[in-house]
């Protein structure tokens, strides 16, 4: 039952983080992660390569490949591992620096995040037919994504201490002695209980 937990912890960390906060294609760099919803922190470390996204986050790690719509979570303490299919809108999304849906974006001027100058954006996007808005700072030097939030602020993700630089591939490679987890199906975990 804790594993399970670990990978719904996982899966609701990707989804607010990578999603959230679009990854440059080419940028390569690692960055402090600070996640703010409803008034609380979370840090975390995030790590970005071509096609390749990790953060670093409550004991857990998640591992995105972009180009070929996986995701792997990491689980140190028990040195297990689960593969996950993502979702074409996950994949797009953090696979660019636009938001999916994109309909319109209003440059705010020159904004500070970090100690770092940034263009400010409000940007209109439409998922599903419905519409809806973020902000988005993007480091004025390099291009990245420094910091995405929700238009009321009661949400946040944001990059500090960022260095720019090759990563090594070893962060995004499964480590050595770990098992595959798999997620039992809804049929499995109840074929039992009638006996």
């Amino acid at each position: 039952m804790h594993s399970f937990r670990l990978v719904m912890v996982a899966l609701l960390l990707v989804g607010g983080a990578a999603v959230a906060q679009a990854m440059p294609g080419t940028k390569e760099f690692s960055a402090d992660m600070v996640m703010l919803s409803e008034g609380k922190s979370t840090t975390g470390k995030v790590y970005v390569t071509k096609n390749k996204f990790r953060n670093d986050m409550g004991g857990m790690s998640n591992i995105i490949f972009t180009d070929e719509k996986k995701m792997i979570m990491l689980m140190p303490s028990e040195k297990m591992y689960m593969e996950h299919v993502m979702e074409p809108r996950t994949a797009a999304t953090v696979a660019s620096d636009k938001v999916e849906g994109e309909i319109d974006r209003k440059d705010l001027g020159i904004d500070t995040v970090d100690g770092r100058s940034a263009h400010k954006y409000l940007i209109t996007y439409s998922v599903d037919g419905k519409q809806d808005s973020l902000m988005q700072w993007l480091d004025e030097a390099t291009g990245i994504p420094v910091k995405t939030s929700s238009e009321d602020g009661k949400w946040s993700v944001e990059y500090r201490n960022l260095k720019e630089g090759k990563q090594p591939e070893s962060l995004f490679e499964i480590p050595a002695g770990y098992q595959k987890f798999e997620m039992p199906s809804v049929a499995k975990m109840f074929s039992g209980l009638g006996k």
